[in-house]
């Protein structure tokens, strides 16, 4: 299915962006446009494994790897809050206009997989992997301007097996890479 997030093509969007039902093995494709959230956008439904639930952003054709950009001037927010397993996000990215305590993804369901993502100007964590996220793995994903928290932090022993590929983190005002576990 195509899906622009918020039921429109870019522009503010209240509370979390309106996301199409999905079940696994769907491909949810967004046009490439800038939603400002205000709240919370968790995505909770679980894929399963061989069926993932997959959301790609594009710009023209879906498969010319145009980024869709999710922003937030809000207060305590999770821009991409990852609760369900067998996910995948393609082409995305999340940044802080405003507010504090702000949350670019946050993966706690496992076999999670991010791919040409960003998290820009985030105050917490850009990309933040807790218990749950085992098996999780970041490909082409950057990091920048950080200013609480690690640009990619893996928070708990209960991230197992989380792998970074190509992972950037930059300019922010803390360290780049925090891993709570040795696995």
């Amino acid at each position: 299915c195509t899906a622009a997030m918020g039921g429109a093509k870019g522009g503010a969007v209240t509370g979390a962006l309106t996301q199409p039902v999905v079940v696994a093995g769907n491909t949810v494709y967004v046009r490439a446009g800038t939603y400002t959230l205000t709240g919370n956008n968790t995505y909770g439904t679980a894929g399963s494994a061989g069926n993932p639930i997959t959301y790609i952003g594009y710009t023209t054709t879906r498969t010319d790897n145009g980024q869709v950009t999710v922003t937030t001037a809000t207060n305590s927010v999770v821009m991409f809050n990852i609760t369900g397993a067998f996910r995948r996000f393609v082409n995305f990215i999340a940044q802080r206009t405003g507010g504090t305590t702000v949350i670019g993804y946050s993966v706690t369901g496992g076999t999670t997989i991010l791919k040409n993502c960003k998290a820009l100007t985030t105050t917490s964590s850009g990309f933040e992997f807790g218990s749950g996220s085992t098996n999780s793995q970041c490909f082409n994903c950057w990091a920048s301007g950080t200013t609480s928290n690690a640009g990619f932090n893996v928070t708990s022993a209960g991230a197992n097996q989380v792998k970074l590929f190509g992972a950037v983190a930059s300019g922010g005002s803390v360290v780049g890479f925090s891993f709570a576990s040795n696995d």
